[in-house]
């Protein structure tokens, strides 16, 4: 404030002080990035792409369904040593199948046969003991069911083969013919610890459920 003459009011001089103004510091990001080039902007993300898992295979389904087939082959299958089994009837039935043993005793001459003919394929097997027959005596897991020309056609050009992958491991390890117009492709034989004393039926049939149960906890998985 300024004192002026007598009878003059005071006049008042203002000196504001301009205000600082700080910038604030750039955003930091550590996800994206700008490159800028002279025509655009492009923003680029960094991410890791998760690696690609095949899902888990599936457990097979077991419904109790059953097979009546002729000793040796019967016990043979079981053991995983014969993994191929053919049929004059095509069949829609994939997952588990029970073996049932027929009530005609084997010959030792095919029985002997039989062993000679694996054994010049696959070297020393696990052989079964016994051919007991009229009895249930494990199971197999069927992954497809195959008509002849595609076995065939198979057999003739592996590489252009449209069968699954499964299915192609495991006919490409066995070489012994078959000429039947369906083929049941088996893996992952499973045997009974005590055979179970039943009758059998034509073609594929349901175990009675008591059956079933008992043969599921007392089955053991054949390890060639």
């Amino acid at each position: 404030i300024t004192n002026n003459k007598k009878g003059q009011p005071p006049s008042f001089n203002f000196e504001w002080e301009q205000p600082e103004f700080t910038k604030p510091p750039p955003k930091q990001n550590t996800a994206n990035t700008t490159k800028t080039t002279n025509t655009k902007t492009i923003k680029t993300t960094n991410t890791t792409e998760p690696k690609f898992k095949p899902p888990p295979r599936q457990p097979p389904v077991d419904k109790g369904v059953c097979l009546t087939m002729h000793q040796p082959w019967a016990s043979l299958l079981v053991y995983g040593i014969k993994k191929l089994e053919g049929r004059c009837w095509d069949s829609d039935h994939r997952g588990i199948l029970w073996i049932h043993a027929a009530s005609k005793v084997p010959e030792e001459e095919t029985i002997i046969a039989l062993q000679d003919q694996y054994s010049r394929e696959g070297g020393q097997l696990p052989f079964p003991k016994y051919y007991p027959t009229s009895v249930l005596l494990g199971y197999v897991e069927v992954v497809d069911v195959l008509e002849k020309k595609q076995l065939q056609d198979f057999r003739a050009n592996p590489e252009t083969s449209p069968l699954a992958e499964e299915t192609k491991r495991v006919v490409s390890t066995i070489t012994e013919e078959n000429d039947s117009e369906f083929t049941f492709v088996c893996v992952n034989p499973h045997r009974l610890v005590m055979p179970m004393a039943i009758t059998g039926q034509h073609k594929l049939w349901k175990l009675p459920k008591n059956i079933h149960t008992a043969a599921k906890e007392g089955s053991v998985p054949i390890i060639n």
